[in-house]
C-alpha cells in the first residue's frame, strides 16, 4: 500500500509528534522524520482492506509510539485538516488507524482497573498487582464486572469543547473464537460509560468495595458504543456528552483527576459469560486514552469559559516563578514567571472565550 502526497503539509507532521508527545508521556521519542510525496506504507492492505491507495497529503513515522519495538505511522489525510495514527503490528502491516483533528490533544488515562459484584478490585489479583485488566461484564459465575480509567487533565491549557475515549480491544488467536477481548454467545452488548464519585484515591487502590462497584454504573450517563466480535484487536473510539465534558472542565480547573466509569448494559444473570475488554492487561497503555478538543483561551485560568475577575486573581495570588512550567496556567504568556504582563493579558481579555 502507498500513501500519495498532493503537497507537504508540515504543520500537520509537527502536530503528529506533538501529540505522539502527550500519549507516550515521554519527550521526544517519536520523530517526524522525512515527508515524502510517495512513501510506501506496508506490501498488504493491513488494517485499510479494500482501500487502496490511501490518499494523504503526506506521510511521517512516529517512531515506536507504544514502546513495542514495532514503528508507527501518522498520515495527514487528503482533503482533510486530520491525521491518521497507524500502529505497526509487526509483520509488516497496520491496525486500523485512529484519526485526529489537528490540535486535538491526547491524554493516556494514569490508571485503570475494574471492581467486581462481591466488591473486590483488580488489585486483589496477585498476577495484576497494577489494575491494569479493565474488562466489564459478567462471568460464568454470575460475577459482573465494571470497569474505570482515570485522566490527569490538569496540564490542559484552555476550555475542552469535546471529548472522545478510545480504548483498546485484546485481540485472540488467530482461528481461536472466543478468545479475545469480546467473550459474549450474543451478537453483540452495549457497553455504557458514566460518572465517578468514588475518591479517586479509593478507587486507584481498590479500597472502594462494593460503594465503588455500584458508582460505576449508578451517576451521569456519559456515552455508549454497542460492541461485537470485529472489534477485537481495534481501539474502539467513544464520544462522550456535553456532561462529561462539564465534569472534566470542572476537574481541570480544580487541578484534580477526572474518572469515568463502565458497565455492561445487556448482560443476563444465567450463568454464560458476557465480558467486553477480555484479557485488557496484555494492551498497552497507549491503548487507554482520551482525546480533548481545547478552546484555546490561555487567558481562561479555571477553564469556565469565561475571562473575568476569577482568573485575575488567581494570577495575582500566584504571582512568582513557576515551581513546574508545564503545570502553571497563571503563567498565561508562558515565559516561565507570573507577573505583571500576565495580569495585564488577562485583564485586556476579558470576556466570553471565542468559539474557534
Amino acid at each position: 500500500m502507498y500513501a500519495y502526497s498532493v503537497s507537504t503539509r508540515r504543520s500537520l507532521v509537527v502536530a503528529v509528534v506533538a501529540l505522539a508527545v502527550v500519549m507516550s508521556g515521554q519527550r521526544a521519542r517519536a520523530q517526524p522524520g522525512w515527508v515524502l510525496s510517495r512513501q510506501k506504507i506496508s506490501d498488504t492492505e493491513g488494517g485499510f482492506t479494500g482501500q487502496e491507495p490511501l490518499g494523504a497529503n503526506s506521510v511521517a513515522s512516529l517512531g515506536d509510539l507504544e514502546g513495542d519495538g514495532v514503528p508507527d505511522l501518522a498520515v495527514a489525510n487528503f482533503s482533510d485538516d486530520d491525521l491518521s495514527v497507524l500502529m505497526g503490528n509487526g509483520d509488516g502491516t497496520l491496525a486500523s488507524g485512529v484519526t485526529y483533528n489537528v490540535g486535538d490533544i491526547g491524554i493516556v488515562a494514569s490508571d485503570r482497573g475494574w471492581y467486581r459484584s462481591d466488591g473486590s478490585a483488580d488489585t486483589d489479583n496477585p498476577d495484576d498487582p497494577d489494575q491494569s485488566n479493565y474488562a466489564a461484564g459478567i462471568d460464568s459465575a454470575n460475577r459482573e464486572f465494571r470497569n474505570w480509567f482515570v485522566f490527569d487533565l490538569a496540564k490542559l491549557k484552555g476550555h475542552i469543547t469535546s471529548m472522545t475515549l478510545h480504548l483498546g480491544v485484546p485481540s485472540g488467536p488467530p482461528n481461536d473464537p472466543g478468545t479475545g477481548g469480546y467473550r459474549s454467545r450474543d451478537p453483540s452488548e452495549l457497553y455504557e460509560l458514566y460518572s465517578v464519585e468514588t475518591a479517586i484515591d479509593d478507587l486507584v487502590g481498590g479500597r472502594g468495595g462494593l460503594a465503588a462497584f455500584d458508582d460505576l454504573a449508578s451517576g451521569t450517563f456519559y456515552g455508549c458504543l454497542l460492541m461485537d466480535e470485529s472489534q477485537e484487536g481495534q481501539i474502539v473510539s467513544i464520544d462522550l456528552n456535553a456532561d462529561a465534558v462539564a465534569s472534566a472542565n470542572a476537574a481541570r480547573s480544580s487541578q484534580v483527576f477526572w474518572a469515568i466509569g463502565g458497565s455492561v448494559f445487556t448482560i443476563s444473570m444465567n450463568g454464560i459469560k458476557e465480558i467486553v475488554f477480555a484479557g485488557s492487561h496484555s494492551e498497552p497503555v497507549s491503548h487507554v486514552f482520551v482525546v480533548v478538543e481545547v478552546q484555546p483561551c490561555p487567558w481562561d485560568v479555571n477553564g469556565d469559559g469565561i475571562v473575568d475577575h476569577h482568573d485575575l486573581l488567581e494570577v495575582v495570588h500566584n504571582m512568582g516563578l513557576c515551581d513546574d512550567p508545564d503545570n502553571c496556567p497563571w503563567d498565561v504568556n508562558g515565559d516561565g514567571i507570573v507577573n505583571g504582563r500576565d495580569v495585564a493579558a488577562v485583564a485586556t481579555h476579558f470576556g466570553n472565550c471565542p468559539k474557534e
